[in-house]
């Protein structure tokens, strides 16, 4: 029982892992976002369909992110 949870484990670290590498590639070639626009709708219909905290969870999570962004590309303006 103990090594099924290590391989679990073992594999969420993976592919959390790839998660950020594909993240950092598409940041460095300036595509990240063009991924984010095409990505986002999807997954909030997503989250919009689940019932109950997850959807809540998710939900409040991408607006938190979207918000984040926005008053940082204020700033960012701000500077120029």
């Amino acid at each position: 029982m103990l090594l099924r949870f290590a391989m679990i484990g073992g594999g969420i670290i993976l592919l959390l892992l790839l998660l950020g590498v594909v993240v950092f590639a598409l940041k460095k070639t300036g595509r990240f976002d063009q991924a984010k626009q095409m990505v986002e709708p999807v997954v909030r219909n997503k989250l919009n369909k689940n019932t109950g905290y997850k959807g809540a969870l998710g939900t409040k999570a991408l607006d938190y992110l979207s918000e984040r962004e926005k008053q940082g590309n204020v700033k960012h303006k701000e500077t120029d």
